[in-house]
């Protein structure tokens, strides 16, 4: 089913998960994988990424302190609850930046802005 140009679920769905969401961050598999991830990406400080779909912004959070202030992380989700959970988490960082966009559409970014670009727990 599709709603609202989503596929598994609506929108709605998304605002109610965002409510519950967080408390996968503490959990062991779901701490492991934010490792691996974080090592996988393996980022320097003056590259610019994408967290795309980045839900209540664990891994903005988790990649904050190894990116400079002049390169920056965007995170970007399609939930405005996810958003605002993943802005309060970011709050007074002058790195990140937490921004509306759906991934089913042309994100609003030129070319070659972004060095590294990930996307976590988001196809299903």
């Amino acid at each position: 089913m599709e709603t609202n140009g989503q596929k598994n679920g609506s929108r709605t769905d998304w605002e109610e998960y965002a409510r519950c969401y967080d408390v996968l961050a503490e959990l062991t598999p779901y701490r492991s994988m934010m490792d691996e991830v974080v090592r996988q990406i393996d980022i320097r400080p003056e590259q610019r990424v994408l967290d795309a779909a980045c839900g209540t912004g664990n891994l903005t959070v988790r990649l904050l302190p190894a990116i400079d202030t002049d390169a920056g992380i965007i995170g970007c989700d399609s939930s405005m609850e996810m958003i605002e959970r993943a802005r309060k988490k970011t709050r007074g960082s002058s790195t990140a930046t937490i921004m509306f966009a759906d991934l089913n559409a042309t994100l609003p970014f030129p070319d070659s802005t972004f060095d590294r670009v990930a996307s976590v727990n988001t196809l299903y």
